[in-house]
């Protein structure tokens, strides 16, 4: 995807991600069980102003320029990302 965009987009920024929506603490409890990590929530539920309670990114610039149909599913995203990682920095 970065590499399409870096060789053919029409412009300076895009979205970079798939189509899951997921919260912050969702997303953090999926890398926390992937890399064997303890997760630290704090007790507070206020959160600060103007964080988003879930994360969602608009992918139709991308979508419309590329004709891109489908994308893999978070879970699979997040464990190559991790395997490339660790492959990187062993």
């Amino acid at each position: 995807m970065l590499l399409n965009i870096m060789l053919h987009g029409k412009y300076i920024t895009y979205n970079i991600a798939g189509q899951s929506q997921l919260s912050i603490l969702e997303l953090a409890t999926k890398v926390a069980s992937l890399t064997n990590s303890p997760l630290i929530v704090p007790k507070s539920t206020n959160g600060l102003v103007g964080n988003p309670k879930n994360v969602n990114l608009c992918l139709d610039r991308y979508i419309k320029e590329f004709h891109k149909p489908d994308f893999i599913d978070i879970d699979t995203g997040l464990q190559n990302t991790i395997a490339w990682q660790r492959f990187l920095y062993a």
